[in-house]
């Protein structure tokens, strides 16, 4: 049976099924995450019938299970573009006004604003084009990421970038 919600077209890939057990259980990547984060190449009920065509035994082997993932997800921050900050200052403005005293303080300070507009990211047009091929949400605005691992937002991070 077809899945007919994007959402159910890509948990049938990223949620469930024979092809993320496999993927899961040969331990292909470092972190078990990785391979959920890998958007598909093609739409979910196309890779899940090329994987059925696999015999068990390219199943169990992990160079030809690499391949298959390989040949069929593209990498994990795939539908994700770095957003571009215009005119955002090279120093944060209290420090620019001489508010800071402490150089210890000063040089945390510019790492730290120096650090922002690398984990800020934007959703591409596919996306939200081809939902059912990601495990990401599309989103309509840019984001403050985590970092690391971490390609999407979570409510409890936000909340503390957003207070600062």
């Amino acid at each position: 049976k077809m899945a007919s919600s994007s959402i159910e077209r890509a948990a049938a890939v990223y949620c469930r099924g024979e092809l993320l057990d496999a993927v899961q259980r040969a331990r292909l990547f470092d972190d078990a995450k990785h391979f959920v984060d890998m958007p598909l190449r093609r739409d979910p009920e196309e890779v899940l019938m090329a994987f059925d065509e696999l015999s068990s035994e390219d199943r169990a082997d992990p160079l030809k299970l690499r391949e298959f993932v390989d040949l069929h997800f593209e990498p994990p921050d795939a539908g994700l573009d770095p957003y571009v900050f215009y005119g955002w200052p090279d120093e944060p403005p209290f420090l620019a006004a001489g508010l800071v005293a402490d150089p210890v303080l000063c040089d945390f300070a510019r790492a730290l604003h120096r650090l922002w507009p690398t984990l800020c990211r934007v959703t591409t047009p596919a996306v939200a084009a081809t939902p059912w091929r990601y495990s990401a949400l599309p989103r309509a605005h840019p984001m403050v990421l985590p970092g690391g691992r971490f390609r999407e937002t979570y409510y409890w991070d936000s909340l503390w970038i957003v207070y600062g």
